[in-house]
Parts: structure tokens; sequence; C-alpha cells
């Protein structure tokens, strides 16, 4: 059994003669070994180094002249936020009506 291993295994100088005739393979081998720094940093960076990215947001501004709240939440505000909700990708939609006939609407995606 041993000879069968001396004769078949590759001999100990195999690894001068990969790197004298194929460079290429030790020195992307050398650059793995040389920055596993970089590999650890990547994984351990705290999220809280990264900004914070806002979600887009469409905003709807409205106007009744003249009308109570109430009057633009029925009239104004329920017919476009009937036709927006159900929008594709909508986290969120926030609205107001004021006393001056204004109204206001955000959608959050």
């Amino acid at each position: 059994m041993s000879l069968w291993i001396a004769l078949y295994s590759p001999p100990r100088t195999y690894r001068v003669f990969a790197l004298l005739h194929r460079p290429a393979d030790f020195r992307v081998g050398a650059v793995d070994l040389h920055h596993p720094g970089r590999r650890l940093a990547y994984f351990s960076l705290p999220l809280a180094q990264f900004p914070s990215v806002t979600p887009p947001t469409i905003q709807v501004d409205c106007n009744y002249p003249g009308a109570s709240a109430e009057v633009v939440a029925a009239t104004v505000a329920a017919p476009i936020e009937q036709q927006v909700n159900g929008v594709e990708r909508m986290l969120y939609m926030a609205s107001q009506c004021a006393n001056d006939g204004s109204y206001q609407l955000t959608v959050t995606f």
C-alpha cells in the first residue's frame, strides 16, 4: 500500500513546479491570503455608518376655497384616496384637510 502511495502521489516538488509554470494561480492565492482582513471588515462593519435612505414620496395639494374640512374630505379627499389606495408598492399614505379649504395627501413608496 505504501508503495502505491509513493508511486502515485504527486512529488513534493509539485508546488515549485506549479509556481514556475502557473504563476497566476499562486498570485490569486497570495492575494486571498494577504488580505483576509478585508473580508472580515466587510462583514463586521456596523450599519450605523451607512446613510439612511428615505423612501420616495409623492405629495398632492388641493384647494377648495370657502369649503370646510368636512366638505373637502367628502368631495375632494375621498375620491382621490379611493383611486390612490392599492397602488402597487405603496407603503402608506397620509392626508390632512384644513378649514381653509386645503387638502394635502402624501403617498410613500
